[in-house]
């Protein structure tokens, strides 16, 4: 047995290493959604392997910046100490301004609104706002300004003590970006580049300056005569939410299987891998749903590694989640967390249409 010791920074630098093996060639897939599974994956054509390609989502791609820029050390589960922290800002900006536009929310919820206040401040972080005050500007502006650069004394050059959250470390890497090479070589963008949001358009805007070539993934818009190909194309040409009716051929490339549970139909489909090994299907399993997980265990096959909607059980959520209702006001972030869990003492549908309207109610 070898035992190696070495220091973080050591680590880092190694890992700096081999990444910079790749630079030359590195190309990113970049998606909203990609932080998780991605198919298909892509592979070196001579060696099979994959080989300076990366499947970013915005938190990996953060995290594969930081390491080439030298930014690393930020951890990405501080949330709670940040929230704590600000939560002591507000209450010291309260004890000189005592009708701060929050105080009522503060006094009936503390952490609540320190959630709040943190997720407003860190968006006008990303919006590349430098909190200087300036004349009329709107209360609510000003008094996150104080709180950011000095509680109530403009004057004050001690600036608010909060660890550096998502927002801090992507302004970071964009004021990085002005004098250090990016390693990218070719960036695919998953969604159109002037839909995603503007902190993320302001990034890729700086790695075109650096000669990166971002370059949107066109989509396979074609379609044959099968019902496989009537179905794609059904789902591509959605106008005005209406489809026509189509009647299937049945030449077997599209098979919809129903069952009274899906205990059963994920049963007869782990029957199903067992029985022909040569069968490499790809399976999208919504909502986290590991009836499939565990059919396929019990058939004696590898896990799909879903994890658990939760790590509590449905019924402690319950327990936790009804004297939330007890508080005035009542907040609808937790209604509908509630009318989301997996059991709960509600029926589906009416969940469902009180989750829709929620939902669809702007406002706080």
């Amino acid at each position: 047995m070898v035992v190696l010791l070495m220091s973080a920074t050591r680590i880092v630098s190694i890992e700096h290493l081999i990444l910079e093996k790749n630079t030359q060639n590195m190309i990113i897939y970049f998606g909203l959604q990609l932080e998780d599974s991605y198919y298909p994956a892509s592979f070196h054509i001579s060696k099979n392997v994959s080989i300076g390609t990366y499947y970013c989502g915005k938190q990996n791609l953060l995290s594969l910046l930081e390491i080439h820029l030298g930014l690393v050390g930020h951890p990405n589960n501080n949330n709670h100490i940040r929230v704590e922290q600000y939560r002591q800002a507000l209450k010291n900006y309260l004890i000189v301004n005592k009708t701060a536009f929050f105080q009522a929310s503060f006094d009936a919820d503390e952490l609540a609104t320190s959630n709040a206040l943190l997720a407003m401040r860190d968006e006008l972080i990303l919006a590349n706002w430098n909190f200087e005050l300036e004349e009329n500007m709107p209360i609510r502006l000003r008094t996150l300004a104080l709180i950011e650069t000095g509680l109530n004394n403009p004057e004050a050059t001690i600036k608010l003590n909060l660890n550096v959250g998502f927002s801090d470390r992507i302004q970071l890497i964009i004021e990085a970006l002005e004098s250090q090479k990016a390693p990218f070589e070719q960036v695919y963008l998953n969604e159109p580049l002037e839909l995603l949001p503007n902190y993320l358009q302001v990034l890729f805007n700086k790695l075109k300056q650096q000669d990166v070539v971002i370059q949107q993934l066109s989509l396979n818009e074609r379609f044959d005569d099968s019902d496989l190909g009537v179905f794609r194309k059904a789902l591509f040409n959605k106008q005005n939410g209406k489809r026509t009716k189509v009647k299937a051929k049945g030449d077997g490339s599209l098979v919809i299987l129903e069952a009274k549970r899906e205990t059963s139909a994920a049963e007869f489909l782990a029957k199903l891998f067992r029985d022909n090994p040569t069968f490499r299907p790809v399976c999208l399993v919504p909502e986290k749903n590991r009836a499939l997980d565990n059919a396929l265990i019990e058939e004696g096959l590898p896990s799909l590694g879903i994890q658990s909607a939760s790590l509590a059980r449905p019924v402690l959520q319950i327990l936790k989640l009804v004297p939330t209702f007890l508080w005035r006001p009542i907040d609808p972030y937790k209604i509908m967390e509630f009318v989301s869990l997996a059991v709960k003492p509600l029926r589906d549908d009416l969940a469902y249409l009180i989750a829709g309207e929620i939902a669809q109610t702007p406002g706080f």
